[in-house]
C-alpha cells in the first residue's frame, strides 16, 4: 500500500470513529508507517500481519485523541514502536510528548523517528517507568499519560499516576475485558491518588478495544512507584 492509499484508508477508518487529522499530518503518518515497516524487517518492533494490521495500529492509537484535547504535556509509557506516542504527536503538534521506553533498541528507533519526521513536539527517553516516576524531571509533570499493550491495569496505575500532575488523566488502551481490570485496579487508584476509572469504547471498527481512563485527584505518596520490577511482581491489590 503506497503512502497516499494508506492515508486515504486511514481517513476512512477514522471517519467512522468521528476523528479527523489535519492535512499537514498526512505525509508524516505515511512516512512513519514506512519507517516502522522498514525497521521491522531487521528489528522486532511490532506485529505486522494482514493488510489492515498497520492501519489498525494507527487507528487504535488515535482513539484517545478526544481525551487529550487541551493537554500541554503528555507522556507515553513503554512507547515501543511509537504506538500511540509518535502517532499522537503527529496528529496533535500542539501537545508536547515524552516517549518513555525501557528497551534500548526501541528507544533508539523512537529517537530516529522523532528526528527523521521533524517532530519538534516529541522527545524519546531510554528509561524505565519506575525510574521516571521518581525523577523530578518527570514526576507529576504531565497532563496526560497514555499506555498501550504494556501491563495489567493495577501495574499501569503505579507506572502512570506518579507522572501525572493533580488533575491529570491516565489513558490505557485495553481489550474487551477492561471492566474486570478496572475492578482490580480500584485499590491501586485509591492508593496512588486516582479517582475511579471509567471504560470508554475505543471505537475502532472490528477491534472491540476499550480505553481505561482515570483522573488524578490527589498527590501520589512519595514511596511510589516502587523500585524497578516490583510493581509487576507485586501489584497493589
Amino acid at each position: 500500500m503506497n503512502g497516499e492509499a494508506f492515508v486515504e484508508r486511514l481517513r476512512q477508518i477514522l471517519q467512522k470513529m468521528g476523528i479527523a487529522f489535519e492535512d499537514a499530518a498526512a505525509y508524516r503518518l505515511a512516512r512513519f508507517n514506512a519507517m516502522v515497516y522498514a525497521r521491522n524487517r531487521t528489528q522486532n518492533l511490532t506485529a505486522i500481519g494482514e493488510a489492515d494490521s498497520p492501519l489498525m495500529n494507527f487507528a487504535d492509537s488515535m482513539a484517545s485523541l478526544p481525551y487529550i484535547e487541551g493537554a500541554g504535556k503528555a507522556c507515553d509509557i513503554g512507547s515501543g514502536a511509537g504506538f500511540p506516542g509518535i502517532v499522537l504527536a503527529i496528529a496533535r503538534p500542539g501537545v508536547m510528548f515524552t516517549l518513555l521506553e525501557a528497551q534500548k533498541k526501541r528507544a533508539g528507533f523512537l529517537c530516529d523517528a522523532v528526528r527523521e519526521l521533524g517532530l519538534e513536539n516529541a522527545e524519546a527517553v531510554h528509561i524505565r517507568a519506575e525510574e521516571a516516576g521518581r525523577d523530578p524531571s518527570y514526576r507529576e509533570r504531565f497532563d496526560v499519560v497514555v499506555a498501550r499493550a504494556l501491563a495489567a491495569a493495577p501495574v499501569l496505575c503505579e507506572y502512570a499516576m506518579p507522572l501525572l500532575r493533580v488533575g491529570g488523566r491516565m489513558i490505557a488502551y485495553k481489550g474487551a475485558l477492561a471492566k474486570n481490570e478496572a475492578q482490580g485496579a480500584h485499590r491501586a487508584l485509591q492508593t496512588l491518588g486516582g479517582a475511579e476509572a471509567r471504560m470508554v469504547p475505543a471505537g475502532v471498527p472490528g477491534l472491540g478495544h476499550t480505553l481505561f481512563i482515570a483522573e488524578k485527584t490527589g498527590k501520589t505518596p512519595d514511596k511510589y512507584p516502587r523500585r524497578a520490577g516490583v510493581p509487576k511482581k507485586k501489584p497493589i491489590a
